[in-house]
């Protein structure tokens, strides 16, 4: 899938061997290969020498001897960007040790939402510039650690650009990942489909990372919330439809515009919610895990989303007859927003009145659930 013709790579001591035997019990020797196959007799022992080839020659012979393709993957232990075709030589970016194939994992699902997220990918004529920047420094411990687990020991360029931090990555890196994404464009890009088609595990790391990088976390009572606001209409859909499969609701996806700058945002708000996210996805991110800890341990009166309640209410009455007063402690709600919903479910015939309950003050209702009718 990579494009030969920008790469050079370095091969296995054994690949190496097997190939120049090859071309060798072809040919003879290496002047007739140099003569057949139109390349330059120095240029041949200088690939030789060094394991280095032009990706795109090293197709050539290996198809001139019918290599097998599984075994050029496994061999190719190293590969950098910038071939000059002119010179039959070059790679001007510094060597990546990816492993081929390059599979998704959690780490490559980290990779790519940070780069959706806080990070740059640009192209010009032969060259691509990839660059993740963020200020926080676990975040940038955590992609440098990831790159490394992905493509090998590469060499990272660490900076500051108007007091943010930023790691530049071998452009390698950008052209191998252009291969699988149409574009990292903040107001055009899509969640890849081997992303969204993956598994729970996948789909949970990518959250975090997006997360991590461009959400904001609120607490400032009675105001507790998770904010993401983004100016990508399909990408901000892909992410709330990924959060509904951690079971996890959001807000409605509302528009703002800011002097022709138009953004989309939504909100995941209610302690149930905000504890799902807690426990189904998180924070790499300390600050944000920190105040979204904060939220859990200090959420006052657990908010519930519309006709939430009349929904707890069903579901108390399933296990158990309760009163009025004991749904009142259990949800955490007024005796009049109890008994409003009590009285809704009522006239549906979904619950009934089974007895009434003596206590010191007066007496109460106790409440059954009708069972024939116990859909929530």
């Amino acid at each position: 899938e990579l494009k030969s013709e920008q790469f050079f790579v370095t091969i296995t001591t054994k690949l190496n061997k097997n190939i120049i035997n090859a071309l060798i019990n072809k040919y003879d020797s290496l002047s007739v290969v140099s003569n057949k196959l139109g390349f330059s007799l120095g240029s041949i022992y200088s690939w030789k020498k060094r394991r280095q080839y032009p990706l795109s020659h090293l197709f050539k012979i290996v198809n001139d001897i019918n290599y097998k393709k599984i075994s050029l993957n496994r061999g190719i232990i190293g590969i950098k960007s910038g071939f000059n075709f002119k010179s039959n030589g070059g790679g001007v970016s510094s060597l990546a040790y990816p492993r081929f194939p390059i599979k998704i994992s959690k780490e490559l699902a980290r990779i790519l939402a940070h780069i959706f997220g806080d990070g740059s990918l640009s192209h010009k004529p032969g060259l691509a510039t990839l660059a993740y920047y963020n200020k926080n420094r676990t975040l940038r411990k955590n992609f440098k650690n990831d790159i490394k687990k992905v493509f090998g020991n590469v060499r990272i360029y660490e900076n500051l650009n108007k007091n943010v931090n930023f790691i530049k990555l071998p452009s390698t890196i950008a052209w191998i990942l252009s291969t699988r994404i149409n574009t990292f464009h903040s107001s055009y890009c899509e969640i890849p489909k081997f992303i969204t088609d993956s598994n729970s595990v996948i789909k949970k790391e990518f959250l975090k990372a997006f997360f991590d990088d461009e959400c904001h976390v609120c607490y400032s009572p009675p105001n507790r919330y998770i904010e993401l606001s983004i100016c990508n209409q399909v990408f901000i859909n892909q992410i709330k439809k990924m959060l509904s499969e951690f079971d996890i609701e959001t807000t409605k996806i509302y528009v703002k515009n800011q002097k022709g700058y138009i953004s989309y945002y939504f909100y995941i708000k209610h302690f149930h919610n905000l504890s799902k996210f807690y426990n189904s996805i998180s924070f790499n991110h300390p600050k944000k895990l920190s105040t979204l800890k904060k939220i859990l341990k200090n959420h006052g009166r657990k908010s519930y989303a519309i006709g939430e309640t009349k929904i707890r209410i069903l579901s108390l009455l399933k296990c158990k007859n309760l009163t009025s007063s004991e749904l009142m402690r259990l949800l955490d709600r007024e005796r009049a927003t109890v008994n409003y919903w009590l009285h809704i479910l009522e006239g549906e015939q979904r619950i009934y009145k089974i007895r009434i309950k003596q206590l010191k003050k007066g007496r109460e209702i106790v409440w059954n659930i009708k069972w024939k009718n116990t859909s929530l």
